[in-house]
């Protein structure tokens, strides 16, 4: 797995297939292993570009603030390390608060927007959860993180439909970094909220949940209403982890926006 030390942390990432770049930026508590269901459909025609997040993986997790602001810094960097000007850009649930940021500092380095199970805020009872498993993480450890983490309601979906996977990721979880989960929580927990700079992003733009992850549903409309070049799909027969839940709707959800992208 390739290394590079950018941003003040060693971030691992991975490269596959070639053709126009696509960067795949993985949710809260996972790690870059949670596309290898896109992977194999995407590379087919594109170049995939796939990392862990400071805090996460393999990547290094530094014990101070995180912040939204600086994970989009940390792949600007790594775009610049690869000399990529210009990207499509799919992130889910942090991935996707993270693009957002991306989109809005780097415009002209987003050359479209893939936003999956993402919010542009962090409302009042997602700040209290992430606060607390942030606390757990720091006073108790991962294995309690891990155990907390996926007891939440919005990671149930993946429990009904994929077991296995689900215990896979709980199990994958509680050897990660306490410090990574817990910088990262409060990352979220304390950003900056984007709803009021949507209009700012002109980038091709899609925007996508599952059926069921009833939090985020919402913010689907609220992207179409405020950013200028939006489309929207929902995922059948899935919830937050919408990539992992049905992920044949999900790739050609994917892929049909980026076919779209190349026709004249």
């Amino acid at each position: 797995m390739p290394e590079t030390f950018i941003n003040g942390i060693n971030l691992h990432y991975n490269l596959y297939g070639s053709g126009v770049p696509i960067i795949l930026v993985h949710g809260l508590g996972m790690d870059q292993s949670m596309w290898d269901l896109q992977v194999p459909d995407f590379s087919q025609n594109y170049q995939l570009i796939v990392y862990d997040l400071r805090g996460h993986g393999r990547s290094e997790s530094p014990d101070h603030a995180y912040s939204i602001e600086l994970f989009a810094d940390d792949l600007h960097h790594l775009l610049r390390h690869l000399g990529l000007r210009t990207s499509a850009l799919l992130g889910l649930s942090l991935g996707g608060r993270i693009l957002l940021r991306f989109a809005l500092k780097y415009p002209e380095e987003t050359r479209a927007l893939i936003l999956a199970d993402a919010q542009s805020d962090t409302p009042p009872e997602s700040v209290q959860r992430l606060e607390n498993l942030a606390e757990i993480a720091r006073q108790e450890g991962i294995e309690k993180a891990a155990e907390a983490f996926f007891s939440w309601p919005l990671l149930q979906t993946l429990a009904k439909r994929k077991a296995e996977r689900f215990q896979k990721e709980k199990v994958r979880l509680a050897k990660a970094s306490p410090i990574g989960l817990g910088r990262s929580c409060l990352a979220i927990a304390h950003m900056d909220p984007l709803t009021d700079h949507l209009t700012s992003i002109k980038a091709p733009t899609l925007v996508l949940a599952g059926v069921e992850d009833e939090a985020y549903l919402p913010y689907l409309d609220l992207y179409v209403q405020r950013m200028p070049n939006c489309k929207r799909e929902t995922i059948p027969r899935a919830g937050h982890l919408s990539n992992l839940e049905n992920p044949e709707a999900f790739n050609e959800a994917v892929l049909s926006f980026l076919r779209g992208l190349e026709e004249p």
